[in-house]
């Protein structure tokens, strides 16, 4: 099993939320890709997707006055299926899959997900390779320019001798392989915040 060209795209951002706590922003990752069997049968397998705080659980207050916590996964969809998933599954799910025999790339399951969490203003978020992947893109959006930066050259690969190519300001890649237990880091630092000049 293999996943090919994974998009992996995170989102600095103040989310839609009217109480995020001070020195804190909300932290989206999109992670869209597609899954190839590599054998020549049928399998079963599952879509692992999990989503840490250390800080633990927080309850943010969205404008029309529900209740959110975070961190949770928003969002799985399977060949642009939505995959329904219970309380239990807020922050960990194993959703199981039948990948049928698969001839060519043509064949490959469609996959999607996204989830979101608190981070402090200096932070970093990282992304670990459950499975093989080919051909990695990775992209940041950072949706507060005014509230932190990215450390472009704190953006990188754990696994040696495999480097990330910048391709512009908030975009990169990787051509060839990533193996299981690769990590993907990107680490963002607090901008002083200028005091407001009264007008006369």
């Amino acid at each position: 099993m293999c996943r090919i060209r994974p998009e992996y795209t995170l989102i600095l951002t103040k989310g839609e939320y009217t109480d995020i706590p001070s020195g804190y922003i909300v932290v989206k990752r999109q992670l869209y890709y597609r899954l190839l069997n590599l054998k020549g049968e049928q399998i079963d397998k599952t879509i692992p997707i999990q989503v840490f705080d250390p800080g633990g659980d927080r309850i943010l207050t969205r404008p029309d006055g529900s209740k959110v916590t975070l961190p949770r996964i928003c969002e799985l969809n399977v060949d642009k299926v939505s995959i329904s998933m219970s309380d239990q599954e807020r922050v960990s799910v194993a959703h199981p899959i039948k990948l049928r025999e698969m001839k060519n790339e043509s064949d490959a399951v469609e996959i999607y997900s996204e989830v979101e969490g608190l981070a402090l203003m200096n932070d970093r978020a990282l992304f670990s390779l459950t499975s093989p992947c080919y051909d990695l893109e990775f992209t940041v959006i950072n949706e507060v320019p005014e509230l932190v930066k990215i450390i472009e050259e704190n953006v990188y690969l754990s696994s040696g001798g495999i480097r990330l190519r910048q391709k512009t300001s908030n975009k990169w890649t990787c051509q060839g392989g990533l193996l299981p237990g690769t990590a993907l880091s990107v680490s963002w630092r607090a901008l002083p915040i200028r005091p407001k000049i009264p007008s006369l």
